[in-house]
């Protein structure tokens, strides 16, 4: 939004971490990082992002960030015929990243 920066709250708080473990389902530190790129943060704060407590928070932000490396496609953020009319944005201008 007019060239600011949108930094994500704590993805490893107890809040993010209840609401990825509705259902029953164990808690994806990599799923909830890309949930929250993809919901437009730029930056993402990591803190206590862990699978568990025994999980090191060093170690799984390491593991979020090869996954990112590893997973790159093109993705375009919106219709890349209204950014070229709009906005002149070309392919150079998308976002990497594979869901």
């Amino acid at each position: 939004a007019n060239g600011g920066l949108i930094i994500s709250d704590d993805l490893g708080s107890k809040a993010v971490r209840d609401f990825y473990s509705l259902g029953g389902d164990s808690f994806s530190p990599r799923l909830v990082a890309r949930d929250a790129f993809l919901a437009g943060n730029d930056l993402l704060y990591l803190g206590n992002l862990a699978a568990d407590q025994l999980d090191d928070p060093y170690q799984a932000a390491l593991r979020i960030l090869d996954a990112f490396a590893q997973d790159i496609v093109m993705i375009p953020c919106l219709p890349s015929w209204w950014m070229r009319q709009s906005h002149g944005f070309s392919r150079r201008n998308f976002v990497y990243i594979r869901i």
